[in-house]
């Protein structure tokens, strides 16, 4: 595996990042989607950031100092080393994501956001629950991922007194990711889009995405005319006829919530546990492995900014919260949602990057 990146493509990687116009209309891209080293490079307008090709090759470990992460160790053996950073996507409100990690084991916690007028916040509240459960009962590699999420939600919905039904949009709920190594192999379950991308040493990905709420909203009457109103610039993310629709579609899904046929969302019903979507890689095969909440999967599939393995390039220059820089001047350049439109201005963000050495 590559073992070395150029100094000079990380300073001008880290410029064009800084001084990326994301209104302006994207540069065309080469038929490999790459560039060549930019110090070489004439100024251009970007859109899409588009990572250089150094002369040297990648390194087989994160430079610590080109990093600011708030996770940095090593994975159940020296072939595997994770760096993650996680922040608010609002300086006003407290993040509602969680990562927690134990050897061979990473568990990502995304709290919904209440949306119902005067319901008490309690995403962060069940993430930081939730994942703690699931770190304890995972941790068995005996125990099948589905059976372990199921009784760490029945654990926190008793812990919490959480009650059935779950309401959308303002009883506690949480997607939640889990990944572990497991013999040879690196595993993974999923409830809601936190989606796990593995990478191969061609560059090839698989992605683990749980899309059903997804397919099930996104033809919804309520969901259409939101987003009309946005691209249109009638509306804006915020403005009072938003919030009413964001209201009204989850008013619509109380009869599709943890039913078959429906979505599943941990909260207080431990089938949402045995219904997660579930996939396994064998590790020899990969070379990065990528968890993400939806705060930073939309730089791939909804701003378009960055490929999976450009992300995982990035990951190994600079560390993911270079990353969530980049997805945080994209949101910043769209307040009102009129480019791409989206429920809030700004979501919270994690990303965990897992390198496997040869």
């Amino acid at each position: 595996m590559p073992t070395s990146s150029c100094g000079p493509c990380r300073a001008a990687s880290r410029s064009r990042r800084r001084a990326l116009p994301f209104r302006t209309a994207a540069t065309p891209r080469s038929s490999t989607g790459a560039s060549s080293c930019p110090t070489a490079e004439s100024a251009q307008s970007w859109s899409v950031w588009t990572p250089p090709v150094c002369p040297s090759p990648r390194p087989t470990a994160p430079d610590p100092a080109h990093h600011r992460v708030f996770l940095e160790e090593p994975m159940h053996s020296s072939r595997l080393k994770i760096t993650a950073a996680t922040r608010a996507g609002s300086p006003r409100v407290a993040s509602e994501d969680r990562v927690r990690t134990a050897p061979g084991l990473i568990v990502v916690v995304d709290g919904v956001t209440t949306v119902a007028d005067g319901a008490e916040a309690l995403g962060g509240t069940y993430a930081d629950a939730l994942g703690e459960e699931v770190i304890a009962l995972a941790g068995d590699p005996d125990t099948d991922l589905r059976t372990a999420l199921a009784e760490a939600i029945g654990r926190t919905a008793k812990a919490l007194n959480l009650a059935l039904p779950t309401v959308p949009g303002s009883s506690a709920q949480a997607t939640v990711t889990v990944a572990r190594v497991r013999g040879t192999s690196f595993e993974a379950a999923a409830i809601g889009d936190s989606p796990v991308a593995a990478i191969s040493h061609d560059s090839s990905v698989r992605v683990l995405t749980d899309d059903r709420l997804a397919a099930l909203v996104g033809n919804r009457p309520a969901r259409l005319e939101q987003w009309e109103r946005l691209r249109s610039g009638v509306g804006r993310i915020g403005d009072q006829r938003h919030r009413e629709l964001m209201q009204e579609i989850m008013r619509g899904l109380s009869d599709a919530v943890n039913v078959p046929g429906g979505y599943w969302i941990a909260g207080a019903d431990p089938q949402a546990g045995l219904n997660a979507v579930v996939a396994s890689w064998p590790l020899e095969e990969l070379s990065d492995i990528l968890i993400a909440t939806d705060g930073t999967s939309v730089a791939v599939d909804k701003y378009g900014l960055l490929t999976w393995p450009q992300i995982a390039d990035l990951c190994r220059t600079e560390g993911p919260d270079a990353v969530l820089d980049l997805v945080d001047e994209a949101d910043a350049s769209d307040p009102f949602g009129h480019r791409w439109p989206r429920a809030k201005p700004g979501d919270d963000k994690t990303l965990v990057h897992v390198l496997v050495a040869p």
